[in-house]
């Protein structure tokens, strides 16, 4: 798909109309707008609640990733904010490894390497 991060939130808007950008306040900004939608993301997986909206995202995460037109500073918003929300969840990390793949396989690895989750000993764990 190859999105700018220029059209961030347009994107954002476009493919998941369903969801309604809650900061209004802060419409502007790209992370902050996908750190609310990722926390909504995270929030749906560990509800196991649509199902459908959650598999379109890790498929527009897929596609952005695996596109060698994307732009790296969009690329790095989709890491900051899904990978980096999806690493502090058991189910959402076993979600991401099953469901991800190629360059958003690595970059998700590579995440959960350095911010992955943590355990009530603050040591990482490995699920």
């Amino acid at each position: 798909m190859a999105t700018q991060y220029t059209n961030a939130i347009e994107t954002l808007k476009d493919l998941f109309p369903e969801y309604e950008i809650k900061d209004t306040e802060n419409i502007e900004l790209a992370y902050v707008v996908y750190a609310d939608f990722a926390t909504y993301i995270v929030e749906m997986i560990e509800k196991n609640e649509e199902p459908q909206l959650v598999k379109r995202v890790f498929d527009f995460i897929n596609s952005e990733f695996n596109d060698e037109k994307s732009d790296a500073e969009f690329l790095n918003l989709l890491q900051v904010e899904f990978f980096e929300h999806f690493v502090q969840s058991m189910k959402c990390i076993n979600l991401a490894r099953k469901t991800l793949n190629g360059e958003a396989k690595v970059w998700f690895e590579k995440t959960f390497e350095y911010t992955g989750l943590v355990t009530s000993k603050d040591s990482k764990s490995e699920p």
